[in-house]
């Protein structure tokens, strides 16, 4: 005669099952809410500080940095000024290697508090042109190229006065123009200007002592990132304690040294 009451431990069986998945599932959903998300950052490219293999070297210092903070990161790649509109709009999660103070140009970006290099900002010039001053004011009455977007070079030519400033999309019409002779002085980043005039062989164009200026550059959240910008600071500066930063400026920037007469 079969039992007429029912197993209870088979009845238990998968009540604890669904018991232990559920568990499971609020135990993934706790581990994700405290995972930083994915995050995606645009810049422009120029190498050998950001290169389309995001193997230059401030691609190499971010992407160690976003990893040793937790945090997944992707660096795209736009034009300039498109870049940190797209970024100050909330289209991605943040835009690189930006001067201070931009937030107040673009409210809903903030810096994160430590540096990520020293830019020095500089003209290049032409083999014969005779400067005999220093700093911005080498660029009054001459003829300026420079790239669009870039908001320290166009605040330097509206207070300077330039004969002629043309403003152009890509860093290699910079140096094309100063060649040809259409322009008197292109203004660039030092490190990117000395690339350029190495893959482009071009031995006849110099760099102007002193620069323009030297400003220290920033990676900017969007402002729903805010609370992960003190775990990327604390990544920086990590990678500047342990000699990581330094390594990689002594195998990506210091072969470049000295590329360009005069240059520093």
């Amino acid at each position: 005669m079969k039992n007429a009451f029912p197993d209870r431990a088979a009845m238990a069986r998968p009540m604890l099952c669904l018991l232990i998945l559920l568990s499971w599932l609020a135990a993934a959903g706790a581990r994700a809410a405290e995972s930083p998300p994915a995050l995606r950052f645009t810049t422009s490219e120029f190498p050998p500080l950001i290169n389309q293999a995001h193997d230059g070297f401030l691609d190499r210092v971010i992407l160690e940095a976003m990893r040793r903070a937790g945090i997944e990161a992707e660096i795209v790649l736009l034009p300039n000024a498109r870049a940190i509109k797209s970024a100050d709009e909330g289209e991605y999660d943040g835009n690189l290697v930006r001067i201070a103070g931009l937030e107040r140009l673009f409210p809903h970006l903030i810096p994160v508090p430590e540096k990520i290099m020293d830019m020095v900002f500089v003209a290049f010039a032409p083999p014969g042109l005779t400067l005999h001053e220093g700093g911005w004011e080498i660029v009054r009455d001459r003829n300026v190229v420079l790239l669009r977007g870039w908001k320290l070079f166009e605040e330097g030519i509206l207070a300077y006065h330039p004969r002629t400033a043309v403003t152009v999309t890509e860093p290699d019409q910079l140096f094309r123009m100063l060649h040809a002779g259409r322009a008197e002085l292109a203004l660039y980043e030092l490190w990117s200007g000395r690339y350029l005039l190495k893959q482009l062989g071009l031995t006849d164009i110099t760099v102007v002592e002193p620069p323009l200026t030297e400003r220290e550059m920033f990676i900017y959240l969007h402002q729903r990132h805010a609370a992960l910008a003190p775990r990327i600071a604390a990544a920086l500066r990590a990678m500047k304690q342990d000699g990581s930063y330094q390594r990689l400026v002594d195998q990506l920037l210091e072969p470049l040294r000295g590329t360009g007469e005069g240059a520093p």
